[in-house]
């Protein structure tokens, strides 16, 4: 069974499944995201030439598994 965490969601507002979720779910969405939202950071300090959009914004718009799984 997949993780309602981290399997994106077509329910409203993407927020998961509630029913499915069981106590293992939680620590496996939270390492998934962590791992999600650093690769994610660094991709954002690699990035060159460095704009607005491509650090502020791209900072704003990481972590979606970690927002799910909070």
């Amino acid at each position: 069974m997949s993780n309602p965490f981290i399997v994106p969601s077509a329910l409203e507002f993407g927020l998961p499944d509630f029913s499915a979720i069981k106590s293992a779910h939680y620590r496996e969405a939270f390492e998934a995201g962590m791992k999600e939202q650093q690769a994610e950071v660094a991709e954002i300090v690699a990035a060159t030439p460095i704009t607005f959009e491509n650090t502020i914004v791209a900072l704003e718009k990481s972590g979606r598994i970690l927002s799910r799984v909070a």
